[in-house]
């Protein structure tokens, strides 16, 4: 029964030979190897491989380049490793986030309900401090973002307050008259409001439930936004006459809150932010978010 199934197999006998009681089967066996394309992830330093490189203007990670005092964890600074000299920072104690890691689980104040992200090192604000961290630069006219950007975010919410937008990342208007509160709002979906130098406004939504740890990309492409949430796309947002062109400046970028609305700050983690100033294409959207999940494993 095992020769007649190979045979069904591509196999073929080729000598059948009685010796004394022993029979000797001499047989000719074909195989036939099917190979199946599959796309591997190998370890990487993304996002600076991407050939768009140039184009990175921000990386800020948990894991490296953040300054803080023990056994506080209060953080002083979070450098940017893109490069650009984009660190942001806090020098007012009562406003400093915290920096943890897994193994401060334990801690009186640790919160999983502010995520966990694969036991990697995040930082943790506080709504009731009204945590935040503003950019140092002073570069007055430089912008921070072109017309069109492409800003990934991997943070939790706590999903516990009944705040209009909780912003993990801002800009607010100083010398400029651009405006962006990127994080979620009332009713637990992750929201963009986004508005040019004109004052034209477009407020994109995504509104995947279940992800209180998520992989968040925000895409602007001329006056169009998309917002994807560990990898799922929510619509197309658009404002007809929108130009970011020159809105959004170095100086004026936050991490944690909207300063200037007290119910604007985050209840929440973020672990990683990276910026391009492009409007990535799909495959190069997707090597980040693959980075982005290959470390934090969050879908």
């Amino acid at each position: 029964p095992i020769l007649a199934f190979l045979e069904d197999e591509s196999v073929t006998l080729e000598r059948n030979k009685e010796v004394g009681n022993d029979k000797l089967i001499q047989i000719k066996m074909t195989f036939t190897w099917r190979v199946l394309s599959k796309c591997f992830r190998p370890q990487s330093t993304y996002p600076n491989q991407l050939p768009a490189s140039t184009l990175l203007t921000l990386w800020l990670s948990a894991d490296s380049g953040v300054s803080y005092s023990t056994p506080t964890k209060r953080v002083d600074r979070w450098a940017d490793r893109s490069g650009s000299g984009n660190d942001v920072a806090q020098s007012t104690n009562g406003l400093k986030p915290l920096r943890y890691t897994y193994q401060d689980q334990n801690a009186d104040n640790f919160s999983t309900n502010q995520g966990v992200f694969n036991g990697k090192t995040r930082i943790s604000f506080d709504k009731n401090e009204m945590d935040y961290l503003g950019a140092e630069q002073i570069q007055f006219g430089t912008p921070l973002l072109y017309p069109d950007f492409t800003i990934f975010i991997v943070a939790a919410y706590a999903f516990t307050s009944s705040a209009p937008q909780e912003s993990f990342f801002a800009v607010e208007p100083t010398v400029s008259a651009g405006q962006m509160e990127l994080g979620q709002n009332s009713l637990a979906s992750y929201q963009a409001i986004i508005k040019d130098a004109s004052g034209n406004t477009i407020t994109a939504l995504n509104n995947t439930t279940g992800a209180q740890e998520a992989v968040l990309t925000y895409r602007l492409e001329g006056d169009t936004m998309k917002i994807y949430a560990n990898g799922v796309a929510g619509p197309n947002y658009t404002t007809a006459g929108f130009d970011a062109t020159g809105a959004f400046m170095m100086n004026e970028f936050f991490v944690g809150a909207f300063p200037s609305i007290a119910t604007s700050a985050a209840d929440g983690s973020v672990a990683e932010i990276i910026i391009y100033n492009s409007a990535l294409n799909n495959f190069d959207r997707g090597k980040i978010e693959d980075y982005l999940n290959n470390k934090y494993k969050l879908y």
